[in-house]
């Protein structure tokens, strides 16, 4: 039987140094990657912040836009319920429709006219007259 050569103190200290240098190395490496995970977590979480103070914003300035479309609301309402005041009122109905039927008797009238107005010019042309607007003095 072979026999397990003795390790002195000192070669028993240098190798326990050696297995500790080893297991320092690998924990430096991890903290370098723990490091860079940190910088990354810390860069995606000011990205994040940004897209919040982003997202804040534009709910501030969706809720501002909003208390403005509402007060725009409320006004056309009250415009709203003063028209059917003013509207439900018989005289005003009475008043438009009267101005109604006097437009339409002045559209008719003015329809009238200038088809006389065409149709003397026809018949003037028919019988070969001409119309001029001079003065009788020039003639």
């Amino acid at each position: 039987m072979s026999e397990v050569p003795k390790l002195t103190g000192e070669e028993l200290l240098q190798q326990e140094n050696i297995k500790l240098s080893n297991e320092i190395q690998d924990i430096h490496q991890q903290n370098i990657a723990l490091n860079a995970d940190k910088d990354k977590l810390i860069r995606e979480n000011a990205r994040l912040i940004n897209e919040i103070e982003q997202f804040e914003l534009n709910i501030q300035q969706l809720e501002f836009c909003n208390r403005q479309l509402v007060d725009r609301n409320n006004e056309l309402v009250e415009i709203n319920n003063a028209l059917k005041i003013v509207f439900n009122n018989d005289d005003t109905r009475n008043f438009f429709k009267q101005k109604m039927s006097l437009m339409k008797n002045i559209i008719i009238n003015m329809i009238i006219i200038y088809s006389s107005i065409f149709l003397f010019f026809i018949i003037c042309n028919k019988f070969e007259y001409t119309i001029t607007c001079m003065p009788m003095s020039y003639k």
